[in-house]
């Protein structure tokens, strides 16, 4: 048995699937690797976490992270187990970029793809491969909806959001002040709208409007101060700049979208078809942006302008093609530095490279294997033939219930057409199953021996982020 100290990386977590067990788990890579783990992402791949983009060095363990469940194809929130990373040189990686996508990938990183079912044109199913079976014909997964329980969500005002959104983009901040500006010329809606925002909010302000000169011809300029109670919220919210609030990203959704909505309007552009950018010389709160939207399910690319701003694109799809008109997006290349991936619940994880996001799997979680070992061994075997010991278990049943006895065949034909005494129906096994509470007692030995009990001893011949080592641990059992 290795010490426990002597298993690198390895802190104990508390991931439980409900139900049958995952796809992913007969996709995970059993060859043996001679790094430290199974899947890898480049040094310049970020992840979302609830408090922005995180690189390598930003990650510890317990932090909330953007995962993706494959059962619901849905993004939620889980959490950070731990971010394994190491040295490579001259290790061949497969990458794509283009068609808004940029990612680079070790061979055997866990790759989540959509490919055709059928010869359906617009049927596509989910799965995980490895990196180097990817083929053109597969669609890589940029975006999702969201699945997110009351609980994990932190209430704000809407109005308090969206005034949010507003300052961001086109206010300053003072002492005890905020201020906003609009043109009266070119968007008379939207001064309507900070007024009627102003008034829900109860805030003290003051309006000025004055006439300026724009390209050889006066515009209407109109400004708002607003003083005490609201700007006091809003500058404790945002520290007293102009960036969006901490943990922003774990409001409800009504308040993303109301603060979604005053950052658009205040410096983005609406398109037809679902499309929208928002321009920004601040690359630090553009990142912020995006990964709002990336929450609210949208997909989204980065670039920069020749004029030296940088442009946030948004589109509704959530898929991209691995072809394009000049051909096959994908390709080798040799990359010496670092490679790292985080261990989440999930095992899953939102990334983005170049300002390209995409969704992707990670180190296969500890959840997966954690039944195996559980269901196949004892915790207890003797220590003289290793035989293993038998769990005491009492049932027990609530007062008053009666399983039902001999209702007939499993068809639910009645005792007499079944021609005998006939068997309890499956519902009745189901019934008594439900209604029935099952105490471990204690063990007790199934061989003869009569010596010292040890621990039982199970094999991982692969190794890898010592995650079955991890569990074995956890769970009183000696591993090699």
């Amino acid at each position: 048995r290795m010490p426990t100290e002597q298993v690198a990386g390895i802190r104990p977590g508390s991931a439980t699937y409900v139900g049958r067990n995952k796809r992913s788990v007969w996709t995970i890579p059993t060859s043996p690797y001679s790094g430290p783990h199974y899947a890898c992402v480049d040094k310049d791949t970020r992840c979302l976490t609830s408090d922005g983009w995180k690189g390598h060095n930003e990650l510890s363990p317990g932090q909330t992270i953007a995962t993706y469940d494959i059962e619901s194809n849905k993004l939620c929130w889980g959490r950070l187990l731990d971010a394994y990373h190491y040295d490579v040189a001259d290790e061949e990686m497969l990458g794509a970029k283009g068609r808004g996508m940029d990612f680079l990938l070790t061979k055997n990183h866990r790759c989540i793809i959509q490919r055709r079912k059928g010869k359906r044109e617009h049927y596509w199913e989910t799965d995980i491969i490895r990196a180097e079976e990817l083929k053109r014909s597969h669609k890589i997964l940029v975006a999702a909806d969201w699945l997110i329980w009351p609980r994990d969500e932190k209430y704000i005002d809407p109005d308090l959001a969206e005034l949010i959104g507003w300052f961001v983009t086109e206010g300053t901040a003072g002492k005890d002040t905020i201020t906003l500006y609009q043109s009266g010329s070119h968007n008379p809606e939207y001064c309507d709208e900070i007024r009627n925002l102003l008034d829900r909010l109860g805030a003290e302000y003051s309006e000025w409007q004055h006439q300026r000169p724009y390209r050889d011809r006066p515009v209407l300029s109109i400004t708002w101060q607003i003083r005490r109670a609201i700007a006091n919220a809003v500058l404790a919210l945002c520290g007293g700049k102009r960036r969006l609030p901490a943990g922003f990203l774990l409001w409800q959704e009504e308040a993303l979208r109301r603060l979604y909505g005053g950052l658009m309007k205040g410096d983005g552009h609406f398109s037809g078809g679902g499309r929208a950018n928002f321009v920004q010389k601040d690359k630090a709160l553009l990142d912020e942006v995006q990964a709002l939207m990336v929450r609210l399910g949208f997909a989204t690319t980065v670039s920069r302008r020749s004029e030296g701003t940088w442009c946030l694109y948004k589109t509704e799809s959530h898929s991209r093609h691995l072809r394009s008109e000049a051909g096959n997006l994908l390709r080798k290349e040799k990359y010496s530095g670092i490679v790292w991936c985080p261990v989440t619940d999930k095992g899953t994880f939102v990334a983005k490279r170049n300002g390209y996001t995409f969704i992707t799997g990670n180190t296969f979680p500890p959840a997966l294997v954690e039944p195996m070992i559980l269901a196949g061994s004892s915790p207890k075997v003797c220590a003289e033939c290793g035989a293993p010991w038998e769990r005491v278990v009492e049932r027990q049943q609530p007062n008053g219930f009666k399983p039902k006895r001999y209702q007939g065949d499993f068809r639910g034909r009645p005792d007499e057409q079944a021609g005998s005494r006939g068997s309890r129906a499956i519902t009745d096994f189901m019934e008594e199953a439900l209604n029935t509470r099952r105490i471990t007692l204690g063990w007790h030995p199934t061989c003869s021996c009569n010596g010292e009990m040890k621990p039982s001893l199970v094999l991982d011949p692969f190794a890898g982020t010592a995650t079955v080592a991890q569990k074995c641990i956890e769970h009183g059992r000696d591993y090699v």
